[in-house]
């Protein structure tokens, strides 16, 4: 699946991100806020998400454990200012970017994606 949600409350990452990403073909669906991503999970799949760890209305591990239990097969990219790979990871994300990133690594990985193991760290 080729569509990717972008879930970031700094509007200059989700843009970078949706640039990068649209340039390899992909369509992306971006938000500033995890409730704004919950309405499109639950309107629509998605084969990718890409979400940062501080956001207003609540932290990118809650929303990734959040993401897992309804979309089990999507791929999760947790990203963030401070390294928190381990809480990602354990939460149910395939991967995690600390910033900054450039976000064309961030596209070239998607595309040649290979992380087919959603399970959580124990």
């Amino acid at each position: 699946m080729s569509r990717i949600l972008v879930i970031d409350d700094c509007e200059d990452v989700r843009h970078c991100l949706e640039y990068a990403l649209e340039s390899y073909g992909y369509e992306v669906v971006s938000c500033g806020t995890a409730c704004e991503a919950m309405e499109h999970i639950r309107k629509e799949p998605f084969g990718f998400v890409i979400t940062d760890f501080e956001m207003p209305d609540t932290d990118g591990i809650t929303l990734t454990q959040a993401i897992r239990a309804v979309m089990p097969r999507t791929i999760i990219i947790g990203i963030s200012g401070i390294d928190c790979s381990e809480d990602f990871l354990r939460a149910g994300a395939n991967d995690f970017r600390q910033k900054p990133f450039v976000p064309y690594e961030i596209a070239m990985m998607i595309d040649g994606a290979d992380m087919t193991d959603p399970e959580p760290m124990q």
